[in-house]
């Protein structure tokens, strides 16, 4: 699978000496050349399954994934923009 990233939604995580959770990463909203969105947060898989709905799954390739309520309303004017 060859994967482009077009660009960031949403700010610099960083933007304004912000400072990430983490020493090694960030979380973050990117949207691919494919236009498929990318997201980087917390893995939250094992602890996520036993409370989705009833309706909602996911398969063994999926997790799920957490990103701090900030970063996604700061991306918020970009996500608008892109309908």
């Amino acid at each position: 699978m060859n994967i482009t990233v077009k660009r960031r939604i949403g700010p610099d995580p960083h933007e304004g000496g912000r400072q990430s959770s983490s020493s090694s990463g960030c979380p973050d909203i990117l949207e691919l050349d494919s236009g498929d969105f990318a997201i980087i947060g917390q893995d939250i898989t094992a602890a996520a399954i036993p409370a989705l709905p009833a309706s909602a799954g996911c398969a063994a390739e999926e997790r799920v994934i957490r990103i701090p309520r900030e970063i996604l309303l700061r991306a918020k004017g970009d996500i608008a923009r892109l309908a």
